[in-house]
């Protein structure tokens, strides 16, 4: 809050904000790359931003801070294009110690018998409550009530606009909204892959009766708005399909060629997932010379991190490296296969007409985000499998892959919508 309060007061005053201007406040997450971006283009969001300041929308950007908090709020500050603000900004000093006691006060237990298939899972849930508790995940949850009910005392709220996942900070967010500030219109933006096994956007007949959701959904587009009706269990009257804000993949100029299949690359989630991708392809493919495997790793979970508990060294296999591109654009045009698990790279990778090849673990639910897609995409549940499908895409022919390859692009422009005016109007509407 301090210094929140120390690097944005003075760029606050001098915006001689009027208590009777209604405002459109996009709540964000916001990085120092993004933050340095000049002209700013919102991690999330897009252009956005641009669009909502050209439609003549008074325009407050508030935004949850991740990494160097201190080197990003400077960079907000400088920024004097947007009025971009982080939560904490409109904090009290007192709020996080109310908050603290009203955590610890309003502490949840299940105090009758709960089953689930015929199983008691009291303590299941018990235990679970007391983690979030004891990794303050309730306070920082607890803490949007402050923040939502401070930024209501400071300015008038025509359309608040939020990423959609389904997560309790959005419930709390929107419920204190709709107590402080009842005429408020809430659009949540759905920016992400979707997947099976991501079951907090489902919804169950209990939820959609009383859980806070926001008066419109604006979905990446068709096949994620069925999805959410379909098997989230979501009113199809709530759901807009809108435009993929974050990706704009699919309208690569390149003259699409097929490939080769000898370089592989191995597209990682974070740790524990990554492990078993790294030991699965290294069992199936590792020292195989008729393979160039790559390794990304996801930036939250370097390699380095878990390298102890991998099966093998990787530095023991001539044909296994690890990348150092910080775009994965270089990455996917070296590529010949992409090899993916939990990630939204499926999606690009098809969109450059790459084969992909997902890896299947035990797992009770799908972490495919590629859904119900029959093109250009294989699936391995064992080593054997992998090699299998590598010698499946190698085989076919010119024609098949060409066929392929424009179903899959077609899948793909229908799960990600072109950003379009037409589009970006949808969060302006009544």
């Amino acid at each position: 809050i301090f210094i929140a309060k120390l690097y944005l007061s003075n760029k606050y005053r001098n915006k001689n904000y009027l208590k009777s201007d209604a405002y459109y406040v996009l709540r964000t997450w916001l990085l120092l790359k993004n933050a340095r971006l000049r002209p700013y283009v919102d991690e999330y969001f897009g252009m956005l931003p641009e669009h909502l300041l050209k439609a003549n929308k008074k325009l407050m950007i508030i935004a949850g801070i991740i990494g160097n908090y201190k080197d990003v709020v400077r960079e907000i500050a400088a920024n004097e294009a947007y009025d971009i603000y982080p939560q904490e900004f409109f904090l009290k000093y007192r709020d996080p110690l109310m908050a603290v006691i009203k955590s610890i006060h309003n502490r949840i237990r299940i105090t009758e018998k709960t089953y689930f298939m015929g199983l008691d899972v009291t303590d299941l849930i018990n235990n679970t409550l007391d983690e979030e508790q004891e990794n303050i995940y309730t306070l920082r949850n607890y803490i949007y009530n402050y923040y939502v009910k401070r930024l209501l005392q400071r300015h008038l709220i025509e359309r608040y606009i939020l990423t959609h996942e389904n997560y309790p900070w959005e419930k709390i967010s929107i419920d204190t909204l709709r107590r402080h500030s009842p005429q408020t219109q809430i659009i949540g933006y759905q920016h992400s892959a979707l997947y099976p096994a991501l079951t907090n956007v489902y919804l169950s007949d209990t939820e959609k009766e009383t859980m806070p959701l926001p008066d419109r959904i604006v979905t990446l587009g068709k096949i994620t708005k069925d999805f959410l009706i379909n098997r989230g269990n979501y009113d199809a009257n709530m759901l807009q399909a809108g435009c993929a804000l974050r990706f704009n993949i699919h309208n690569t100029t390149e003259k699409v060629v097929q490939p080769k299949v000898k370089n592989i690359l191995v597209v990682l989630g974070c740790f524990p997932r990554a492990k078993l991708m790294i030991d699965f392809v290294v069992n199936a493919i590792g020292g195989v010379e008729n393979y160039t495997i790559r390794l990304r790793p996801h930036p939250a979970s370097p390699i380095a991190k878990y390298r102890y508990y991998l099966q093998h060294d990787i530095a023991d296999y001539a044909n296994v490296s690890v990348s150092s591109n910080e775009a994965i654009a270089a990455d996917l045009k070296w590529a010949d296969v992409v090899v993916y698990d939990v990630s939204a790279v499926g999606l690009e990778a098809l969109s450059c007409g790459k084969p992909v090849i997902h890896l299947k673990f035990e797992d009770l639910l799908d972490f495919d985000s590629l859904i119900n897609c029959e093109y250009l995409k294989w699936e391995a549940g064992t080593p054997e499998e992998l090699r299998m499908a590598l010698e499946s895409i190698a085989m076919l022919s010119n024609e098949e892959y060409f066929e392929q390859v424009n179903k899959a692009k077609t899948y793909v422009s229908e799960y990600l919508h072109d950003v379009s005016e037409e589009r970006l109007n949808v969060f302006c509407e009544n």
